[in-house]
């Protein structure tokens, strides 16, 4: 969280940032921010705040998110379009839809590691079991369909309602007027 929120300030022309800025961006409190920090490095200055691109460039390397990193998206519909739009920012050119046996052997050979459940929820458990079967240990589940863990794989799901939930708790503390 604080990561993405760096690179949007970033972005933005942000220099430096305190710990109580930090902290109202990622809806925390600043003493939780210090402490979060702190367990990495002294990025900050006392009473000077954090150098915006350092902090984010430090981040990056602890939490490995500056590396690429290679997915497969499984999926058709709505919900793989959905996913695209939404990781993306617009649709990915050059896309093409194969039968599992093909990406499996790419898979494979591209020792892709990290997958993505866009299915019909009725077809995620099977697809992640596919998926680990050809090497994947990661996969994001955004069917709508509960998934058990198979062994060796670690399974993220994506519920759209619980996200509701959570907007429709942070938009009233964060001074947005709900209307209805």
């Amino acid at each position: 969280m604080y990561h993405d929120v760096l690179v949007r300030l970033e972005d933005a022309g942000v220099r430096r940032v305190r710990s109580q800025e930090l902290a109202r961006e990622c809806n925390v409190r600043g003493d939780r921010v210090r402490a979060d920090l702190s367990r990495f490095d002294r990025f900050g200055i006392v009473g000077h705040g954090y150098d915006v691109h350092v902090l984010r460039i430090n981040l990056g390397r602890v939490l490995r998110v500056q590396t690429p990193r290679k997915a497969v998206l499984i999926g058709t519909g709505a919900s793989a379009e959905a996913f695209l739009l939404g990781v993306a920012g617009r649709m990915v050119g050059g896309r093409s839809v194969e039968p599992f046996d093909v990406v499996a052997g790419v898979v494979q050979s591209l020792r892709v590691r990290f997958g993505v459940v866009a299915t019909e929820p009725g077809w995620a458990q099977e697809t992640v079991d596919a998926l680990q079967m050809v090497g994947v240990v990661a996969v994001l589940n955004v069917s709508g369909g509960g998934v058990r863990c198979p062994s060796g794989v670690v399974v993220e799901t994506a519920s759209p309602m619980l996200s509701f939930k959570r907007l429709s708790f942070l938009a009233p503390r964060r001074g947005v007027r709900v209307s209805g």
